[in-house]
């Protein structure tokens, strides 16, 4: 856009240039034969710049279907356009009475005497030209305004999105760390729980190397097949060394889904940024540049709002993040208790089993042991 801008600058300074030049060589010019055409050629060049000119510009100078750019430049182009067909006219009825004038002398390249120059170059005509030519700097102010008024709003949005860009940017990697600190609790967690499960299956290898010259006693009772056998093969299905991986596994599994999860919403992350925050500053900048009666207002109201959203988005991560990591903190707790109270279920199984055993004979006066100990 700002290449449009200077484009549309340079394209009209070249002919305007030469206007310059050649008025002022008219009005320096002392020679009876003064040349116009060459003056009125530059006008023409000018004007054409002006009404066909900046067909590409134009395109480029309508962001977001806007027109609010080149409608000033087309109201600037046609207040100078005015002045140059006044300024054209003037000239040729210049052109046309010094012709006059240097036919009524003779038309023999001789100074023509001031008389005749009255007689068909008049006053009036020589203020018109002037006050036309006075009028030029008046008809290109508005043209610079509209050149200079957005290249400034460039500039700002230039600073503005450097600026917004760090900001967003630092949001953004201080949201990665999030990810990246909630893997490595949620790992640390995974590590602190499994350990906490291997102790189970410690308490009942210890269990089960106590209860090895015990079992075979209770074993002879009657009543072991009916209820102590499952109990006893409850235990084996939880606190077994196959149980114990199965569940290790699980909660293995578990912990990389959520770590899979996270990390996938770390890429979601850069799209939010990519397709969501950076063509709000986009669009925000284009209004700004567009220069539309509200502009400056839409621009002071959304601007921060666009930065709001990251820096906000990133607290928000934050928040989720830990909200989840206490939830799964509270399921470890969960787990550590459950293991405790197992754990002291089978210290407490085998004070039982060694009351049963104590009991002689066996099988008999120990069967009624062997079905208390079942039930409890």
């Amino acid at each position: 856009m700002r290449d449009a801008f200077y484009s549309v600058a340079d394209n009209f300074t070249k002919p305007g240039a030469e206007i310059t030049d050649q008025l002022a060589y008219l009005a320096s010019n002392r020679s009876v034969l003064v040349d116009f055409q060459t003056t009125l050629a530059a006008i023409a060049s000018l004007q054409t710049v002006l009404t066909t000119g900046y067909t590409q510009e134009y395109v480029t100078l309508q962001p977001r279907n806007q027109s609010f750019i080149t409608d000033r430049l087309t109201d600037s182009f046609a207040y100078i356009n005015q002045t140059l067909v006044q300024l054209d006219k003037t000239l040729r009825q210049l052109q046309t009475a010094a012709a006059k004038a240097q036919q009524e002398a003779g038309a023999n390249g001789q100074t023509i005497d001031m008389k005749i120059v009255r007689e068909f170059i008049s006053p009036r005509l020589i203020n018109t030209l002037l006050n036309t030519i006075d009028r030029l700097p008046g008809a290109i102010s508005p043209l610079i305004y509209s050149v200079h008024s957005p290249l400034a709003k460039l500039d700002k949005a230039d600073s503005y999105i450097s600026t917004a860009k760090g900001d967003i940017e630092s949001a953004l990697l201080q949201a990665h760390q999030e990810v990246v600190n909630f893997n490595g609790q949620i790992r640390q967690l995974k590590q602190e729980t499994n350990d906490v499960i291997a102790t189970i299956s410690t308490a009942y290898r210890d269990q089960q190397t106590l209860s090895v010259d015990l079992l075979p006693k209770l074993k002879a009772s009657i009543n072991y097949q009916y209820e102590l056998k499952m109990a006893l093969d409850t235990f084996v299905d939880v606190a077994s060394v196959p149980s114990i991986e199965e569940k290790t596994g699980l909660l293995n599994q578990t912990i990389a889904y959520y770590v899979s999860n996270s990390t996938t919403y770390d890429d979601d992350l850069v799209t939010v940024y990519g397709d969501r925050i950076c063509p709000a500053m986009r669009a925000v900048v284009q209004v700004l540049i567009a220069s539309g009666p509200y502009a400056a207002y839409c621009y002071s109201k959304y601007s921060h709002r666009v930065v709001d959203l990251a820096i906000h988005n990133f607290y928000d991560i934050g928040e989720c993040y830990q909200l989840e990591l206490n939830r799964l903190y509270s399921v470890s707790r969960l787990i550590s208790n459950l293991i405790s109270l197992a754990t002291f279920n089978f210290a407490d199984l085998f004070d039982n089993l060694s009351v049963c055993a104590a009991i002689q004979p066996c099988p008999g006066d120990c069967d009624p042991c062997v079905d208390t100990v079942s039930v409890s």
